[in-house]
């Protein structure tokens, strides 16, 4: 054969430290890959016209080195598969990454799957030219102060936006939520496009890609990026998202700070701070491919960092357990070093998050399907990982092949004994039994306060959310009508005891004088009212009515003082009687218990807290100036002993939760503090209503939250652990087998 590269090719010089290295770029198929100097030059000798052992020959001429013959067909096959000669091609393959993710099949790219939606290349060229100040060192100065300043202040603000950032989870704001993401993703993409476009590269590819089979979003294919000369230019097409995110972010918080809690733009920017906070965060995660994992490719100048660096760990691993040697490539100890930090790292991640994954979708199709749930997760996972699997297992039995009776080695022999004892411990070693569930906070009790008599309220001394102490007065009425009734009574009081003290010791010889001239003073008004009376009645044809009536008024009122005073005459007169002293008495005590009744209803003008609690009644003030009545509701407390978490948990785990058992909390609003609890009370009902988290039957049981800081609200939200004791970790790890075997063969 004469191999012969295609005319089309592009190529990047780049030096890489001391060394130079090239990319090659296939224009059709939009493939990379990297050679070093040596595989350049014998690229550069493939033109048509010389076999393989002249291309040899004239390698050895140029460079004074000699090259083998299984070198060089290597990188002419190498060549071919990425199309890169100009004869028949063979099948293509990824070579370096960011290349064609497209036509793989999703089932096996189920890891990281895209699909292309758009080619905006040309969008891009028209706008670059117009936002071209971004790549100007004083907007990189502006971004970099306002992203310090912002980070200052959501410190100093901390507690404020661990209060609102759960408002983001519920209804209509998660939807907002949701719909603020995707914009952010969508200019974080378009920031890597117009950055590739500043610094001369192409961007043909915008589109969806989904990771772990979990996380949707959007990707910009910057591969161009690849051709660069400079690494910083490769740098900055990498953390251009993040970048320009981050100053979304800075003005977002700002935003945030300045605007009312309540009014719309708060809430919208505390959305971006959400969206784009996560999108970062995310996004430098260098373990998926994202900015994180493609910036380190870029710093270190590895292509397929992670598949070299999990294929060096899994042989180097694979050497230090059977003892055997491995092929391992030719790495300075820098590369060493990283290949296995990263490879290990990589690997234990991405076992955990599929694994995980692949847990939660078992658990929720099990609790909704039953055992048909635990087979379609099994047909799932062989779907989605049955090839990576086999190849794992034939590469296990390669290798066992290649290094013989691999079970009698003293070193494996070792590790089972490891596994074998940690079974063992695993039986014997007690954890803690722990059943998670969410959970909505409840006041422990309510006080509907309402007021016991008529008034107009004076003054209101609380608001909405307030806490009370026992006792403390929230509202008071207007007390002036009983402070007048009671000063009336009193005054009535000293009257009744002064003729209870008369009945008692009786009369004095000067009283009875007294009330006999008293009398006959009364008893002449009375004759000279009377006649009076009698002269107008026969004159009344000459005189007024007003005249008359006066005189007939004046002659009963008369009348009236002169019983009186008979009255009091004859009491006089009568002395020591027992039955005139017992009704005065009675009189006394009558009057005694007015003035308590009323001293009673002045202290109810009081309204007063009947324990510590939390109002909750809205705006408790408009109430000043209104009239109420006995009976009518003014107030609202939550109870201040505490708040009540209302933790649903399915039936099943109904057999290991008791009351008296300890639970630990955590809410949305206070991500990082835990809060104990105890459970006090067991639903005796299982309801069959549908909870998030599992389906089927479950049980309510409620447990007393213990919150020293006052910390915590009616209605928050959270996830919820009650500690059911310790079994063994064997034990733990099997009991939903185990149960599930004992209801389904129990016959």
């Amino acid at each position: 054969e004469l191999p012969k590269l295609r005319p089309d090719l592009k190529i990047s010089e780049q030096l890489d430290g001391s060394s130079m290295k090239f990319v090659v770029k296939q224009p059709e198929a939009g493939s990379y890959f990297m050679v070093g100097e040596n595989e350049h030059r014998i690229m550069l000798l493939m033109d048509g016209k010389r076999t393989i052992p002249e291309i040899i020959a004239g390698f050895k001429l140029e460079t004074g080195k000699r090259v083998e013959a299984k070198v060089v067909e290597s990188l002419v096959a190498q060549l071919a598969r990425a199309g890169c000669l100009e004869f028949e091609d063979l099948d293509d393959e990824e070579i370096v990454e960011k290349d064609r993710p497209d036509k793989a099949s999703w089932l096996s790219s189920a890891l990281y799957w895209r699909m292309s939606l758009y080619n905006p290349d040309e969008f891009l060229e028209r706008l670059e030219p117009k936002v071209r100040f971004l790549f100007s060192s004083g907007f990189v100065t502006l971004v970099t102060a306002s992203f310090l300043m912002a980070v200052w202040t959501l410190w100093m603000n901390y507690g404020q936006l661990a209060l609102e950032i759960p408002l983001m989870g519920t209804g209509t704001w998660m939807i907002f939520l949701i719909a603020t993401a995707s914009v952010v993703v969508m200019l974080h993409e378009i920031a890597h496009g117009v950055t590739c476009k500043h610094f001369g590269g192409s961007v043909p590819k915008m589109g969806v890609l989904l990771i772990l089979m979990s996380f949707p979003c959007f990707y910009t294919d910057v591969s161009d990026a690849w051709m660069f000369p400079k690494k910083k230019d490769r740098l900055w097409v990498t953390f251009s998202g993040v970048f320009f995110e981050s100053f979304l972010w800075s003005i977002a918080v700002l935003i945030w700070f300045l605007t009312q809690p309540l009014s719309l733009i708060h809430h919208m920017a505390l959305a971006v701070i959400v969206a784009s906070g996560a999108g970062m965060i995310f996004s430098m995660n260098p373990f998926l491919k994202f900015d994180g994992y493609y910036l380190l490719t870029d710093l270190t100048g590895i292509p397929n960092l992670r598949a070299k660096a999990m294929g060096y760990f899994a042989r180097r691993f694979w050497g230090t357990v059977t003892g055997s040697k491995v092929r391992l490539p030719k790495l300075s100890m820098r590369q060493g070093v990283l290949y296995t930090a990263y490879g290990a790292f990589a690997l234990t991640y991405m076992i955990g998050v599929l694994g995980g994954i692949i847990f939660t979708v078992g658990s929720v199709l099990s609790d909704l399907l039953g055992d048909f749930g635990v087979g379609l997760t099994i047909v799932l996972v062989v779907a989605l990982f049955g090839e990576r699997v086999k190849g794992a297992f034939h590469w296990f039995l390669g290798m066992a092949r290649e290094h013989g009776r691999l079970l009698r080695q003293p070193r494996i022999q070792l590790f089972i004994e490891i596994g074998l004892a940690a079974l063992v411990l695993s039986a014997v070693v007690p954890i803690e039994l722990r059943i998670r569930g969410g959970f909505t906070l409840e006041p422990a009790g309510d006080w509907k306060l309402s007021s016991e008599v008529d008034g107009i309220v004076q003054e209101v001394f609380v608001q909405q959310g307030e806490r009370v102490a026992a006792d403390q007065i929230l509202i008071r009425l207007n007390p002036r009508k009983y402070k007048a009734t009671l000063a009336e009574q009193r005054s009535v009081l000293v009257q009744s005891e002064l003729a209870y003290q008369i009945a008692t010791r009786g009369p004095r010889q000067f009283e009875i004088d007294a009330a006999r001239a008293e009398a006959a003073v009364a008893a002449q008004g009375k004759k000279g009212a009377e006649t009076m009376l009698k002269m107008i009645e026969k004159a009344q044809e000459a005189l007024s009515p007003k005249e008359l009536t006066m005189a007939r008024n004046n002659f009963a009122t008369a009348d009236k003082e002169n019983e009186a005073a008979k009255k009091k005459l004859m009491v006089l007169l009568a002395g020591k009687r027992p039955e005139l002293r017992e009704a005065a008495r009675a009189k006394v005590e009558q009057h005694k218990a007015q003035i308590e009744r009323t001293l009673a209803r002045l202290a109810m003008t009081e309204i007063r807290a009947p324990g510590p609690g939390v109002v909750i009644t809205e705006r408790p003030d408009r109430m000043k100036g209104r009239f109420v009545t006995a009976g009518q509701q003014v107030l609202e407390l939550h109870s201040g002993d505490g708040l009540i978490a209302g933790i649903p948990i399915p039936e099943r785990e109904l057999s290991v939760v008791k009351e008296g058992q300890k639970v630990h909390m955590k809410v949305e609003g206070y991500p990082i503090t835990v809060f104990e609890g105890e459970i006090i009370g067991i639903a005796p009902i299982v309801n069959a209503e549908e909870v998030p988290g599992f389906s089927g039957g479950h049980v309510m049981v409620r447990g007393k939250v213990k919150d020293p800081q006052g910390l915590l609200r009616t209605g928050m939200t959270g996830q919820a652990r009650i500690l059911c004791g310790k079994r063994s970790i064997l034990r733990i790890a099997l009991r939903r087998v185990i149960r599930w075997i004992k209801i389904s063969f129990w016959w």
